[in-house]
């Protein structure tokens, strides 16, 4: 095909989400013909039919199989192959592409004939082998194994691929074993081996042989249910509501694989505030070593392959608790084969090992000198851009766990693309919101468990999202399917259902007016923003005009606050003024901690004012605390008595462990509603003892009321998805631009409608007993 002849041929533009299988496989064509791939035929005997290998231009190298040209029967090793669903990818077209212009003749015959060569494939349907053969007698030594029809018909699958291996090599030379078959056994085998685990741990347990808690603090039966869920299904979702420990049960899991001798390293990714909180808490639960990553790329590699070579650091090794080192890696093998197979096939998981294998390699490792080496490695998200593809190499963790995985969301992110490349045979995804604002978000995190499950995302766009005759979303639809698609990975429990004595929780919105001098400011940002709509219903904007919109709408939600985030000269704060009321009543009761949330660091250093002017001992947990420094403000805020008053931005809003904290109090809101019960969580969880009291301060007729309703509507999709609540068939919510000015028009209302503010919806008055406000603890 000339260049100038594909060309021609009409491809759905990105924003259009209404495409055919036809334009998926065109898309992968346009990829073929124009990226640069060096191809190799593997077995020159067969130049049509033969198994080839595809290098790309970004390093990487692809094994394609050419089955059947008239019939297009291929296979590629690529993920997008495995899970398109259209039977070709850009490899296989890269192939035919140099096939038809290397071999012009055989390839034409190649398209009006079937091929001569007998490959045996696996079929899934019967857990089996099939042997695909077009016309023609069955060769004799063939009809041991093989029925008339291609299916197998003596003998198990591994005795069968062996034996016909053989064949293959001195009798039938027309014989092929599909390169399909090795990760075929490979997945069939970790499934039969799953079950024997569980079975065997099981009975170990009900003997008394093996401890029913792998913790040194015993599980609450809801833990020890997501301890189990995540061991043995291998790669999971706990999607466990905030506070209800899913950090101790991935501890757990990741404890119970090392005692079953499958797992021998933990890559723990989290974000960067909550690596001590890790350390804590595998600290109080077990006796595993670990290691916790810092510094530069050269120190981080270092640590990751140093396996021993604990000197080189200047650590202590009388302080075995915190060694910034590598762990020792195991006997992985970068290319693990099934018996028979391809040498050149690559797994992305590591090979099985027996217990009695774990511990002969385990045995092989600690015979090094140096103090034990770590069983689990902490590192952040920030550290995985650079380091992804070095963390396979060199660490080959058994077990990846992501914690607040909310952070791979977006699924085209460069951190979501960098931690997708992670290899591990167990995966945990830990998030108590996997659904921030939409489905798509769910998406990215499934897919990094197993992107077969929910498919390349233009067909899950087909399947659960409702299109407009432009390929614009204009909705959801059968989320009911979604649910039941993820259901076997995910395990969700919400507080209400595992801890009966989780104490009250009293939600309060305190409304208060902007200043004459914040409403001057508010005024003019949100003139900007009508402008802008009003444009917006006529075209579409420009992208200059798009960034100038949502610049403008967050410095309305700043000018919410105080505009002393927008102009150091102007510190007048009417929040400031109900949250002095609020802290003078905490103060007077010592046994009442607080935390108080805002987005922006600048309206925390007026509360630090406040609380100074107050002598409110307070701890400070910003984006511009160094990392060790933060732990030791978190410890403070614990043990010190005098420390009463928690200021943090989001920084702190995920992962922290702050039952101490009786009153959360938030200085404003954040866009969607995970994060409002994230920052809520870090009083309200389990072990907390004294009810909770939850205060958002919001400026009335401002975006900061509109967006009460944005919020109950966003959580209401969570809610469906994840806990079947609700009408799951249909969700509307607009298409394109008309959703855009929907949501626009909620969040800002004109000039002219600001002075109704007085006769609209009454809000709820602040208690006449403001001792009332916050809860005393019982």
């Amino acid at each position: 095909m000339s260049k100038k002849r594909f060309q021609e041929v009409a491809v759905p533009p990105p924003h259009n989400w209404r495409t055919t299988d036809e334009d998926e496989i065109n898309r992968r064509r346009a990829r073929a013909h124009t990226e640069q791939f060096r191809i190799a035929n593997t077995d020159p005997r067969h130049p049509i039919f033969s198994n080839f290998c595809v290098h790309s231009s970004s390093g990487l190298s692809y094994a394609v199989e050419i089955r059947e040209v008239r019939e297009r029967q291929f296979s590629c090793e690529c993920v997008d192959f495995r899970i398109n669903g259209l039977g070709t990818c850009k490899h296989v077209e890269a192939v035919l592409l140099h096939l038809r212009a290397r071999f012009k003749r055989l390839f034409e015959a190649a398209t009006k004939n079937h091929t001569p060569r007998l490959d045996v494939v696996p079929d899934p349907a019967s857990d089996s082998l099939r042997l695909v053969k077009n016309g023609g007698v069955l060769p004799r030594p063939l009809r041991t194994w093989f029925d008339t029809e291609g299916r197998l018909c003596r003998g198990a699958v591994e005795e069968a691929i062996e034996a016909l291996r053989q064949l293959g090599a001195l009798e039938v030379p027309e014989l092929r074993l599909s390169q399909e078959l090795w990760p075929w056994v490979e997945a069939r085998s970790r499934a039969q081996e799953r079950k024997r685990l569980r079975h065997e741990y099981e009975l170990k347990v009900q003997s008394g042989e093996w401890p029913m808690h792998e913790t040194k603090v015993p599980l609450f039966p809801y833990q020890r249910e997501g301890m189990l869920h995540l061991a043995f299904t291998e790669r999971a979702l706990l999607a466990d509501e905030m506070g209800l420990g899913k950090t101790i049960q991935a501890i757990a899991a990741c404890a119970l694989l090392h005692r079953l001798g499958q797992a021998q390293h933990v890559l723990v990714v989290t974000p960067a505030s909550l690596k001590t909180e890790w350390e804590e808490q595998i600290q109080r639960f077990t006796e595993l070593d670990y290691q916790l990553v810092f510094g530069g790329r050269s120190r981080r590699l270092k640590a990751y392959d140093a396996a021993g070579q604990f000197s080189d650091f200047g650590v202590d090794s009388s302080v075995p608790e915190r060694q910034e080192v590598a762990p020792w890696q195991g006997g992985h093998q970068d290319n693990p084969q099934s018996a028979g197979g391809p040498s050149r096939w690559r797994s992305p998981l590591p090979p099985l090992l027996t217990p009695k294998e774990w511990g002969e390699e385990r045995g092989r490792g600690m015979g090094r000198q140096g103090p034990a080496l770590p069983f689990f490695t902490v590192v952040n998200y920030e550290q995985m851009l650079a380091d992804a593809l070095e963390v396979n190499e060199r660490l080959q963790p058994d077990i990846v766990v992501l914690d607040e995985a909310q952070r791979i969301k977006n699924w085209s992110t460069k951190t979501t693309q960098a931690i997708k490349r992670l290899r591990s045979r167990y995966a945990f995804v830990l998030t108590g919101t996997p659904i921030e604002n939409r489905i798509d978000e769910l998406y990215s995190l499934m897919s990094f468990l197993d992107p077969a499950l929910l498919g390349p995302l233009f067909r899950f766009n087909r399947e659960f999202y409702e299109l407009d005759d432009r390929g614009r979303p204009m909705g959801y639809r059968n989320l009911d399917k979604l649910h039941q698609r993820i259901k076997p990975y995910m395990l969700r429990r919400r507080k209400a259902e595992v801890e009966t004595e989780l104490p009250e929780r009293t939600d309060r919105n305190y409304f208060v007016k902007l200043s004459g001098e914040q409403q001057l400011e508010y005024d003019g940002h949100e003139g900007v923003v009508a402008r802008l709509a009003f444009i917006a219903k006529r075209r579409p904007l420009a992208q200059q005009e798009s960034e100038r919109l949502l610049r403008h709408l967050g410095m309305m939600r700043m000018v919410c606050d105080t505009n002393y985030i927008l102009n150091p000269e102007h510190r007048t704060c009417p929040k400031l003024a109900e949250l002095e009321k609020i802290l003078e009543e905490c103060r007077d009761n010592p046994e009442v901690k607080v935390i108080v949330f805002s987005e922006w660091e600048r309206m925390l250093e007026l509360v630090r004012g406040l609380c100074e002017r107050l002598k409110l001992g307070f701890a400070w947990h910003t984006g511009s605390v160094p990392q060790k420094r933060r732990r030791a403000e978190i410890n403070a805020f614990k043990s010190d008595p005098c420390c009463r008053v928690f200021l943090s931005t989001d920084s702190g809003a995920a992962g922290l462990n702050l039952q101490n904290a009786s009153v959360v109090i938030n200085c404003d809101l954040p866009w969607n509603p995970a994060k409002l019960e994230q920052r809520i969580a870090r009083a309200w969880r389990k072990h907390q003892t004294r009810p909770v009291t939850v205060i958002n301060l919001v400026s009335e007729n401002t975006i900061e009321q509109r967006m009460l309703e944005t919020l109950s509507n966003k959580q209401a999709l969570a809610d469906g998805v994840l806990d079947l609540k609700g009408d799951l068939k249909q969700i509307k919510f607009g298409s394109g631009r008309q959703a855009f000015l929907a949501k626009l028009q909620q969040l800002v209302t004109a000039r002219a409608d600001a002075a109704k503010g007085e006769t609209g919806a009454a809000k709820p008055p602040l208690p006449a007993d403001r001792s009332r406000g916050f809860a005393a603890p019982a």
